[in-house]
């Protein structure tokens, strides 16, 4: 144990094993690895370093043995690092990446930059801004230059005013002018010797101005940068505008990044020996991918970008482990190999030199750390040419590879084909929510040579109000209109139409109450993805809501119907009300609930309620009131008991069985 205070002079050894311990004894314990003869010097593995980092720290690399660990890493714009992630990294990031990518500038710089020189107005007008880049955005569009024609005579000649003064204002912007006052198409910005951040002002947007120019040389073909490429020279050249918040740049690089996130860290970015890192290859891929094929892989990003909670393409199915395309792998693997090509150029020997200086290294008379730096640089120029090998006879394999993004492209086509039937039934189910059917619809004859016109009758209607408007409005007289009345009605009694046997109340997400119903013949399961398409359900929400009334649906078909009452609708039904068990304590909001879900008006209510309570006549009520929705009156009918009543109340009020038995031995005690 005399050694422990010099345990950290034992030398860093590769895969040689051992541990330094402190035990709860206070004790230091070194312990040698297994990977050691007898009379070998002791070494630890202290961690997994590679030649670079043994030669910083231990000014010594394992001359006979491969290092597993060497890697040279790459750092790609828009990678993820070790460091904090926040909004404003990932801000900052992908400023830097369109900076690496040779892309336009972002359009809310250019906003934020003409903002600060005032070259749209003061920062507060924006009516007047928006009228000075409307009015530039028509000069752009003119053949002929200004000082050669005036705007206000194109205008003219092309059709766009027909008067010098329509064409004045259209030129202003809609702004009031003299007749000596000109309209600037631009203000001039503050002098940058009087105003400091005017001066900081001019040097980003001369920044920008060489980002744009770069941005054109390099000849992009993606759509998006394209158009905010567009969108900058409008800028530049006839002062239009620029946006504000996220531009089409922005968007495609978020996309990208959002697959990025499955490629790791920079950490993960390295060529070694035996090739480059399934991570690098991902990451390249999705840098070298073009805006067509980036649509396939990922459609559009949802969530916040700069968490990874809920961030994830919407379609697609990304494989970051598979080739994309044959077009893509080419140019990953292109890439790859001549940014490897390019750092193995810049090294100042050759591999013969180096193996020239190592061999004749005279270990007397020169420092022994240029030996191990010489064989540092010669093991990293053997990495970088073994992985372009390895680069090389991958394009050369390029037509046998399988690529991914076939089976994407007839996933997305079949997810959007769904998408699209979905948005279909949406939509006719919105369409048949609102529609309300026809009741009766039959030809009546006018007489007199007028010919025959519909008489219709629809859900939710008056049949006597709407025949003695159709009445007036086709000359009949009392008689004619009594006589409709009659014919309809027996039109409407002798058509089979469904019957409501079930209604739910559903509390939407902003309060709103609404009823969902169930008639004759219906499929429970059709009707509530109806539902749910009317009232914009998500599809968690919807399964939560299926799941939860199957057990309602299933147990109202098991209770007894109280009653069966005939009642003859204002639009001519003859309509079947069959309360069941537990729906007779609050019949006011049985008869809403049924009037609603049967399309009958508001005004049928009370004369609804008024029935069921001659056909449902109590012996006790008590009002039962607790936590939640829990607020009505318990009613005991005649001719039944409170054992029957108490557990199908407690079930349709969400009462649990203790309180059910306390109720029932209240009404006990009260002689119910």
């Amino acid at each position: 144990m005399s050694l422990v205070p010099y345990a950290h002079l034992l030398r860093h050894r590769g895969s040689g094993g051992g541990s330094i311990d402190l035990g709860l004894d206070t004790v230091i314990r070194v312990t040698v690895g297994q990977n050691h003869a007898v009379g070998d010097k002791v070494g630890l593995d202290l961690d997994s370093y590679s030649d670079f980092e043994q030669l910083l720290r231990f000014h010594k690399v394992p001359e006979d043995e491969q290092n597993q660990f060497n890697r040279i890493h790459v750092r790609l714009p828009g990678s993820k690092g070790i460091d904090v992630e926040d909004v404003f990294f990932e801000w900052t990031s992908m400023k830097e990446w369109r900076r690496a990518m040779k892309m336009p500038p972002k359009q809310s710089d250019l906003w934020r930059i003409a903002n600060k020189l005032h070259l749209f107005g003061e920062e507060w007008d924006e009516d007047e801004q928006k009228a000075i880049s409307g009015s530039n955005a028509i000069l752009s569009k003119l053949p002929l230059p200004v000082d050669m024609v005036p705007a206000e005579e194109q205008l003219m000649l092309l059709g766009m005013a027909s008067t010098g003064e329509e064409a004045a204002l259209i030129v202003s912007g809609g702004r009031s002018s003299g007749p000596t006052d000109t309209i600037p198409q631009l203000y001039t910005a503050p002098d940058p010797e009087d105003d400091e951040r005017a001066a900081k002002a001019i040097e980003e947007m001369a920044d920008c101005m060489l980002q744009l120019q770069e941005s054109v040389a390099v000849g992009h073909t993606d759509p998006s940068v394209l158009k905010v490429i567009n969108e900058s020279r409008a800028f530049f050249e006839t002062g239009v505008q620029p946006r504000r918040g996220l531009d089409d740049v922005d968007k495609f690089l978020m996309r990208k990044k959002t697959l990025m996130d499955n490629c790791g860290n920079r950490s993960d970015h390295w060529a070694a020996v035996n090739g480059v890192s399934q991570e690098f290859l991902c990451a390249v891929r999705i840098h070298m991918l073009n805006e067509s094929d980036l649509d396939v892989v990922c459609p559009a990003q949802l969530g916040a970008f700069w968490s990874d909670d809920g961030k994830r393409c919407e379609g697609g199915g990304f494989n970051w482990t598979r080739p994309i395309s044959e077009e893509n792998e080419n140019q990953t693997l292109t890439t790859i190999k001549g940014t490897l090509e390019t750092l193995l150029d810049e090294y100042p020997s050759s591999s013969e030199e180096e193996e020239a200086l190592l061999s004749d290294f005279d270990f007397e008379s020169e420092e022994p750390l240029r030996h191990q730096a010489i064989l540092v640089r010669h093991r990293e120029r053997i990495l970088l040419m073994n992985s372009i090998s390895k680069l090389e006879r991958q394009l050369e394999q390029l037509s046998n590879m399988s690529y991914q993004i076939t089976e994407v492209r007839e996933r997305e086509a079949e997810r959007l084909r769904l998408k699209a039937e979905r948005e279909r039934f949406r939509e006719n189910a919105v369409a048949e929510y609102h529609r309300r059917d026809a009741i009766v619809e039959f030809p009546i004859d006018l007489g007199k040579g007028r010919g025959s016109i519909n008489f219709t009758i629809r859900e939710g209607d008056s049949l006597e109000r709407e025949a003695k408007r159709f009445g007036e409005a086709n000359g009949l007289n009392g008689g004619g209109v009594r006589e409709l009345v009659r014919m309809a009605r027996g039109e409407a009694k002798r058509a089979n139409h469904p019957t409501v046997i079930f209604t739910h109340p559903v509390i939407l997400a902003n309060g709103t109450r609404v009823v969902f119903r169930l008639r004759q013949k219906d499929n429970g399961t059709e009707e509530v993805f109806k539902f749910c398409a009317v009232w914009n359900m998500t599809d968690p929400v919807c399964n939560f809501l299926r799941n939860n009334l199957a057990p309602h649906v299933e147990k109202h078909f098991t209770d007894p119907v109280l009653v069966s009452v005939p009642f003859d609708s204002p639009d001519g039904r003859r309509i079947r009300i069959e309360p069941r068990q537990g729906q007779q304590h609050d019949l006011n909001q049985f008869a809403r609930d049924f009037a609603t879900a049967s399309r009958l008006p508001e005004s049928s209510v009370p004369g609804l309620v008024g029935l069921l309570r001659r056909k449902l006549p109590h012996i006790f009520q008590q009002r039962i009131s607790g936590e939640g929705r829990v607020d009505v009156l318990l009613r005991v009918l005649r001719g039944q008991n409170s054992g029957a009543t108490i557990p199908a109340f407690g079930r349709r009020y969400g009462i649990d069985s203790f309180a059910q038995q306390q109720i029932a031995a209240a009404l006990q005690q009260s002689g119910v």
